[in-house]
This record gives C-alpha cells, structure tokens and sequence, in this order.
C-alpha cells in the first residue's frame, strides 16, 4: 500500500510539471521581450484610437438625422424676417428645415415639414414687419417647389409631419436627407452668425438690402452712433477688469493671505484676464470701425464742398452769361436792329446759347440754329448763331 502511494504521488508530480507554462532563462532575456511587447500594444491602441474615431465620423456623415437632432436646425417665419437683410442669411437658411403650409384640405389647414435647398430672387412681398424678394425653395421627398417665406410657420414640426416626409423622402432614396454631421456643421454656422459683430460693410449691405426692397433705409448714422455707446461701455468694462485685476494681485502679495485663498485668487485672476483680454480686443475693434467711418465721413464731407465750390463757380459763370444777354437785348432795342418778324422770346433763346458758348456744343448750337428756320434771313438774328 505504502509503494502505490507514493506511485500515485509521483505521477501527480509528473503530471504538474508537464501543464506549468515554460519561462525565461533569465531575466535579463524576458525584458526586451516584454518592452517591445508593451511598445507594440500601445501601437496597436493608437491606431484602434485613430480608426475608432475615423468610424465614427464617417458614420456620422451616414447616419440620418433624428426628430430632435433635426429640431435644432429648424426655422421659422420670424426669424426669416429677421434675418432676410443680414448678409450671412443665403448660406445660412439652405439646409435648414421648416414648416410650411400647403393650404386648406377639406376646410383644415395641412402642414408638411420641408427642407430648403435653395433661395431664388423675384417679386419683393411683405414678410412680417419688413419686405423681401427670396423666396425659399423647399424639398419634400422628390418635389421641389418655390414658396413665399410667409407660408412657412412659427411652430414646431409634429412629429407626424416629420414621419410623413421621411416616408416621402425614402421614396426617393433618402436624397438630400440631413445627416448627423450635417446637423452639427450646421448649428456651428448658426452660433457663428449670432456671435458675430456688426462692422461698417454689414451695416452697409443691410442698409442696401432694405433700400432695394422698398424700405426706408435705416440712418447709417444712427447705427454708428449705437457702436460709438458700444465702444463707450466696452472701455468702461476694460477699466473696470483692470482695477479688479489689480486688486487680486495686491491681495496675492499680501502676507496675510492663506494657502487656500491664495489659490482661489489665482483662478479668479485667470478668468479676469481673460475676461479683459477680450474686452480690451473688442473695444479696439470698435474703435477701428469708428475710426473708418469718420475717416469715409471726413473724404464725403471734402467731395461735398468741392462740389459746392464747382456749383458756385458755375452758378456765377451763369449770372454774368444772363447779365450779357440782358445787355445785347436792350442795346438791339435802343439802337432799333430788332425786327419786327423776330419775337423777344426767340432772340432770348439765341442770346441764351450764345453768351453761353463756352458751355454749349457745336452740335447744340447747329440743333438750335436748325429749329429757329423760322427767323427772317434778313435780321439781326442769324449773326449771333
């Protein structure tokens, strides 16, 4: 008994030494291994980083559009009428989706969502509180039809009316569908557009636009004088930030302060210094229009008197041509030369053209001469054409 127990022992001996993995000589020999493996695992993780990410935006750009991802680039009338003067609004509005009215059905109103795929120039109509010439050219499925901005609502899309045009854009394969990346590339543009600050040539196309449509043109300068309050304020701010920037460092040198406060303040002056950076950026680019539209004011103001100065030079080259025709007037009469067949209104006329000869063409005075045949040959008159 005492043999087969220790056979037993030493086959179970035998069997673990054949199921234990094999190792390293030495250690000196595993670790390069184990470095290049660790160099090539993390290799392999950038790479899946990468392509990880790679997928995710193609995908993007494949995966359609939700109802709720599609409300954030809806629009409506209001905010068309808004926008329909500013420059930005062509690029902007195109691709945007909207509720449009397609009249009465059985004495209801019906209601489709749309996507606009375009804006085209016509007629100027009354949109709202202000006139426009775009009308907006909108897709449901495969049909693209113009429409009147004042057809489009002020509600939000249903999600019926959603439901309806995804059945009817699949009938068309799904083209023009927004995607994903479309709805984020687009929301970037609408943030983009109202951050932005009104310079001189937006002002000046908005001014254009309105005056093209019928509208009384606002007063450029009742704009600038609303920067100029801009501006006012802007450097009010920057002063402000200034003298609590100061008061933040004074209190960081003070030996007083504690560890803890000490790094809220230093978070504190990091924000107000950003803060003032940016005051101080926008109060110098306020400045900078200001600065250009006095200076296009002043060169209006220079060509404006120059055109006075002209005009009067004119205006008295004209009174003394009027003072020498009156002169050749009386001197015909008193000396007797003005005829009987020639009437005063006539002679007035040549003597008009004739003291103004500097002034008059050739061809004026041949036109002049050619109309008057009626003049007798044997006066006075045809001496003076």
């Amino acid at each position: 008994e005492e043999e087969e127990e220790e056979e037993e022992r030493r086959q179970t001996r035998s069997t673990r030494t054949k199921r234990r993995p094999m190792r390293p000589e030495t250690e000196s020999e595993s670790e390069p291994d184990s470095d290049s493996d660790s160099d090539l695992e993390f290799g392999d993780d950038d790479l899946t980083i990468a392509a990880a990410e790679e997928a995710e935006e193609a995908a993007k750009k494949l995966e359609k559009a939700t109802f709720e991802e599609l409300s954030r680039i809806r629009i409506s009338r209001h905010k068309l009428a808004h926008w329909c003067h500013e420059r930005f609004f062509k690029d902007l509005v195109v691709g945007m989706v909207v509720r449009v009215s397609l009249g009465e059905n059985n004495g209801h109103l019906t209601y489709r969502m749309a996507k606009i795929v375009g804006l085209e120039e016509g007629r100027v109509y009354d949109l709202e509180k202000t006139r426009t010439r775009y009308r907006a050219v909108l897709q449901i499925g495969a049909s693209k039809r113009k429409f009147r901005m004042t057809f489009v609502s002020n509600q939000q899309i249903s999600k019926s009316e959603f439901d309806f045009w995804c059945t009817q854009m699949e009938k068309n394969d799904n083209e023009g569908f927004p995607t994903v990346f479309d709805v984020e590339e687009k929301a970037n543009e609408l943030k983009k557009a109202l951050d932005q600050i009104d310079d001189e040539d937006i002002i000046e196309y908005r001014i254009e636009s309105r005056r093209r449509c019928g509208l009384a043109p606002s007063n450029l300068t009742r704009e600038m004088e609303a920067i100029r309050t801009q501006h006012a304020n802007s450097k009010e701010n920057v002063v402000h930030l200034q003298e609590q920037l100061d008061k933040i460092t004074a209190r960081l040198n003070d030996s007083d302060t504690q560890l803890n406060e000490a790094d809220a303040l230093q978070l504190e002056m990091k924000e107000v210094k950003q803060s003032l950076a940016s005051e101080t950026q926008h109060a110098f680019e306020l400045e900078e229009m200001i600065s250009k539209f006095d200076e296009k004011k002043m060169m209006a103001t220079m060509v404006r008197k120059e055109n006075y100065s002209n005009m009067s030079k004119i205006n008295e080259k004209n009174i003394k041509a009027d003072r020498e025709k009156s002169r050749r007037i009386r001197e015909l009469e008193r000396t007797g030369q003005l005829k009987e067949g020639v009437e005063k209104g006539e002679l007035r006329i040549v003597l008009y053209f004739c003291c103004h000869a500097s002034t008059c063409s050739l061809a004026s005075m041949q036109t002049l001469s050619n109309t008057h045949t009626t003049f007798h040959s044997n006066t006075q008159t045809h001496m003076y054409l």
